[in-house]
């Protein structure tokens, strides 16, 4: 178990990478019973119009220092291919925000058409989570990294 903590926030990751436990240190509240899983990305192949990627399917390398955890997938599997995609997620704790920074880097054949990181913005309400990517979508040899996220939460 890696987990991440502040006076606010606890965070806690297993070693698939998989969000375990999202706690509320000050009311001991728990927001996430985990595990689950912390993205989701959609491609699109040739003579596939929709496939689905998750954390879910994927062993990353972690690495805890202080208040960030890094999650790093040096590839991703999509069923049984394994593809040439590396995907880097940076949390961090800043008081009562999770910042979050994700680099995206897309050498397969296929086409990014979206990334969802799966942290809503306030785990006490259901928000679906964004697509990052926007309207863009990432092909093969191109690079994406996210501006920092904040996604804040109601200490109610």
């Amino acid at each position: 178990m890696r987990t991440i903590e502040n006076e606010y926030f606890s965070f806690s990751f297993d070693e698939k990478g998989l969000v375990y436990a999202i706690r509320d240190v000050p009311d001991n509240r728990e927001f996430c019973h985990g595990p689950a899983e912390i993205f989701r990305m959609h491609c699109q192949g040739a003579d596939q119009p929709c496939l689905l990627a998750s954390a879910l399917q994927d062993m990353p390398q972690i690495i805890v220092t202080n208040s960030v955890i890094t999650i790093f997938y040096p590839f991703l599997k999509l069923d049984n291919d394994v593809l040439d995609i590396k995907l880097m997620i940076m949390l961090a704790l800043k008081q009562d925000q999770l910042i979050a920074l994700i680099q995206l880097e897309n050498n397969s054949n296929y086409l990014i058409t979206g990334l969802f990181p799966m942290i809503p913005a306030n785990p006490a309400a259901d928000h679906p989570p964004l697509n990052i990517l926007g309207n863009r979508t990432l092909e093969a040899g191109k690079s994406y990294q996210s501006p920092p996220l904040p996604y804040p939460f109601e200490n109610q």
